[in-house]
């Protein structure tokens, strides 16, 4: 009895394997090693050790390609969906397939704007996860992917159990790193720091209590402040985190007043756009202008409150941005 499921499975494995043979012959690995590419073949080259040259095989098999969209990227994913169940579990293999999976399908969702893939690739983490042993060096990847998804969907649907997962899986990633992983602490603090940032944006959108909202954008500070000190200084991690810094310190001064916060907001931004080989984005040089003016503003208003006690006379014009730099996107 024909099953096109099956079908279309094999086919995508067939596919999968034939590049990535290609690739390993192109390494050097013997023709003679590589035959017999049916189920059974793909589920040994999964159980390979590391040094083993057949692993080659899986990794260019699961690799990612830049660029990766329209039928290329459905694909893929096919190809992937059809080799997860063959991985065995507490394998590496097993994570790297999930991983790729997982994030292919969200590339998927931008690219089509449906929550399906987003479920799905939900649905491939905790598989993975499922598998693997919580000891296992490569999990902490799987639980990061599962972070990114779940804050997708948290953007897509507000739901906040989300997005407080997210919060206690980077959390945990952060206080217990893998040295072998590919998630660094950094990295993991980072994303804390950014989650924390947006439920502390929840939390002012949903008119919460204001002790509440004030602590949680001192918890969001505080770890974007770790972050920074753990980046490497020329990471585009520390151009992230310090944008981030720049929200919270323009919003610290919305919230208390302080001039000095305006200074730290500007300064974080100029900081990040200094980490970068290339300019920053222009809703990052938007907010730079932004707090400029508003910085400048103030600093008029105290000049004129100052003047107002002494009787001197000012003119009345305010300081305004330079609009002819300003609209070419660069800082002054």
């Amino acid at each position: 009895m024909e099953d096109p499921a099956r079908d279309r499975a094999q086919a995508a494995i067939q596919a999968a394997l034939s590049r990535a043979v290609a690739a390993a012959l192109a390494a050097g690995v013997r023709p003679t090693d590589l035959v017999e590419y049916g189920d059974a073949r793909v589920a040994a080259l999964l159980c390979s050790a590391p040094a083993d040259p057949h692993r080659m095989v899986v990794t260019n098999m699961t690799a990612p390609e830049p660029g990766l969209d329209g039928p290329l990227l459905d694909e893929r994913i096919a190809e992937l969906e059809a080799l997860l169940p063959l991985a065995p579990p507490s394998t590496p293999d097993l994570a790297i397939i999930a991983g790729q999976l997982a994030s292919l399908l969200r590339d998927r969702a931008e690219r089509d704007g449906d929550d399906a893939s987003v479920d799905r690739s939900l649905a491939v983490t905790e598989y993975a996860l499922a598998r693997l042993n919580p000891d296992n060096p490569s999990r902490p990847d799987v639980l990061a992917e599962k972070a990114m998804t779940l804050q997708m969907r948290y953007d897509r649907r507000g739901d906040m159990t989300d997005l407080e997962t997210v919060i206690a899986i980077w959390r945990e990633l952060a206080d217990s790193p893998t040295p072998d992983g590919d998630v660094s602490v950094a990295e993991a603090l980072a994303n804390l720091g950014l989650a924390l940032w947006l439920r502390h944006q929840r939390l002012v959108a949903d008119g919460s209590d204001d002790d509440a909202v004030g602590a949680a954008l001192d918890e969001a500070q505080q770890v974007l402040h770790t972050a920074v000190n753990a980046a490497p200084a020329d990471s585009p991690l520390q151009a992230i985190v310090r944008c981030l810094l720049g929200f919270c310190w323009a919003k610290r001064y919305e919230r208390e007043g302080d001039p000095r916060q305006l200074d730290h907001a500007v300064a974080e931004v100029e900081a990040a756009a200094r980490t970068l080989d290339e300019p920053l984005e222009a809703e990052h040089y938007g907010l730079l202008a932004s707090l400029r003016h508003t910085r400048a503003a103030a600093a008029w208003g105290r000049g004129r409150a100052r003047d107002h006690r002494t009787g001197a006379r000012r003119p009345g014009r305010r300081p305004r941005l330079d609009s002819g730099r300003a609209g070419r996107g660069r800082p002054r």
